[in-house]
């Protein structure tokens, strides 16, 4: 809720109007005013702050209400997220062995002697 410098409500279609007079001056895109919530979630999320304080802070109840509307997950955040799993897959795969047929100077004659 947004108040006046006396402490009353203001309407949300004047909260709207002057929001959209911000964007106008600023020269940008106009966005709704509920926009700018999912924005901030979204950073915040981004910038690695625990999904539950999110929550708190946009006073929802439950924490499937903040993932699920509000945190678009960023590409480089889905990247992070692919690059973590790539590091913990490659420490569980076991070490590779070279083909028995590749020898250690490289070539590889599966193993024959041609010309011994």
């Amino acid at each position: 809720m947004f108040t006046t410098s006396t402490g009353r409500g203001i309407q949300p279609r004047d909260v709207n109007r002057r929001w959209d007079k911000v964007c106008a001056d600023a020269g940008v895109h106009r966005t709704r005013v509920h926009d700018l919530r999912q924005t901030s979630a979204t950073l915040l999320f981004r910038a690695g702050v625990d999904l539950n304080e999110i929550r708190v802070l946009l006073r929802h109840t439950r924490i499937a209400t903040t993932a699920d509307i509000y945190i678009d997950v960023l590409e480089d955040v889905r990247r992070g997220t692919a690059a973590s799993m790539d590091g913990i897959l490659g420490r569980l795969a076991p070490p590779t062995r070279p083909d028995a047929t590749e020898r250690d100077d490289g070539e590889g004659d599966g193993g024959t002697s041609a010309g011994l």
